[in-house]
């Protein structure tokens, strides 16, 4: 059975600033070299800004 963690976006993965932490940043990717699928989940619109589409990292 596969694994996943769901994590909100605002005010959880992203700082008020609206940037991704470094401490969040490493366990992202220590999750994704787990085989952890990292899955987002927002009440944002589907026309929220772009700068928040883009991949948060890189696989």
């Amino acid at each position: 059975m596969g694994r996943a963690v769901f994590t909100d976006l605002d005010g959880t993965l992203l700082g008020s600033d609206q940037q991704l932490s470094p401490a969040n940043h490493d366990v992202l990717e220590v999750l994704g070299q787990q085989g952890i699928l990292r899955v987002v989940v927002t009440g944002r619109s589907l026309f929220f800004p772009p700068t928040c589409s883009r991949p948060i990292i890189s696989d």
